[in-house]
Order: structure tokens, then sequence, then C-alpha cells
């Protein structure tokens, strides 16, 4: 397993990096794959009013998926336990729901299900301090490549990367398609319609 660790606005010590690696290893026990990258962001959010706090931010990439994990405490070590604790359950799920279900990129193309989508232009990783000011602008424009999938595939990928809407081209609409996390429970999928008048 290739780990990266940085911090942001942190000094990240040896002894915590040696933690990060622990904790991470154990989590990604049950992958049987070599082949894992992980990028570890951690920082500390500092707030005018209240307490600070300890973000740590897990990005997994292993098999063609990424799996993304942010979870916030009181402090850096709960962070990282936290973290690592949905990021096993994570990695579990991906393993049943992916490995298991023939989903694999390693699948020879004319027998795949799917062809896989690059995640890795999906992650956003700027932080800005100042929340309230960026409300009303525009900060980021991102073209996306994008591949033909399955929603099924797709609700795993947005499962995996914790995100509350994925953005794919279905397989089988020949049509781009937004899934996302409906606040009652459940996902919903909007697919656009044209209309000319």
């Amino acid at each position: 397993m290739n780990i990266a660790i940085s911090g942001r606005k942190i000094n990240v010590s040896d002894a915590l990096k040696d933690y990060v690696n622990e904790k991470l290893e154990k989590a990604c026990e049950s992958f049987e794959s070599a082949t894992i990258d992980a990028d570890v962001v951690l920082r500390e959010q500092n707030f005018h009013k209240g307490p600070n706090t300890a973000i740590c931010e897990i990005t997994l990439r292993a098999k063609g998926s990424v799996i993304r994990v942010s979870e916030r405490s009181d402090n850096l070590h709960n962070a990282i336990d936290e973290a690592c604790n949905i990021l096993s359950r994570q990695v579990r799920k991906y393993k049943t729901k992916v490995l298991d279900k023939n989903f694999s990129p390693n699948i020879p193309k004319n027998k795949r299900e799917y062809i896989p989508l690059d995640i890795d232009s999906l992650i956003d990783e700027s932080h800005y301090d100042d929340e309230e000011d960026m409300d009303d602008l525009l900060v980021r424009e991102k073209e996306l490549p994008i591949e033909p999938m399955t929603k099924e595939y797709a609700l795993v990928q947005t499962d995996l990367l914790g995100h509350d809407f994925y953005v794919y081209f279905d397989q089988d609409d020949k049509q781009i398609n937004v899934i996302y996390h409906r606040q009652n429970g459940g996902y919903g999928i909007i697919k656009p319609k044209v209309v000319i008048s």
C-alpha cells in the first residue's frame, strides 16, 4: 500500500504519520490488492466562535475505483479513528458490491457490465477558510471525461465516494443522468429531457 500523508495548516509529526499508517493498514487489511494508493489529508478548521475542529480526509484508489471518507472530530486522533472505521466498512462494501459482482476493471472489456469512469476528476479537495464569502461565487468549473456505465454501478460509486449526487452516462439510456441522495432516504435519478419551445 502506498500512503501519502499531508497536513493543511498543521505540522504532521512522525508519530502522527505512524499512527495514520497503522490505522489505515488495519482498515484495509481485508483488501487483497497490493496496488492501493491512499492520500490522507489532516487539517484543522478554525472557527471564530466555538471549538476548533480536526478533519481527516482519506482517498483510497484501488482496482479502478475510488473510496473517499471525510470525518471531523474534536482532535486529530479521534478524526483519524472515525475515518478509518468508516473506511473499513466502505472497503468491505466495495468488495461485496464491486469485486464480487464482476465490476472489476480487470475483466476484459467485452465481458464487463460497465466501463469504468475516471473518478479522480470528481474529487474536489479545495477548501476555503471563510465559506460565507464563497456562497455567491462560482469558484470552480471542471470538465469530466465520462464513459458509459450502468445505474447500479453509478449507485455503488455514489455510495463509495460519499457524495450527495453523481453524474454519469447511462449505457442503456445513452444519456447523461444524475443520481442523487434523497433527504428522506433512498436515491433518485434525474434524466434530462430537452424541451424546445
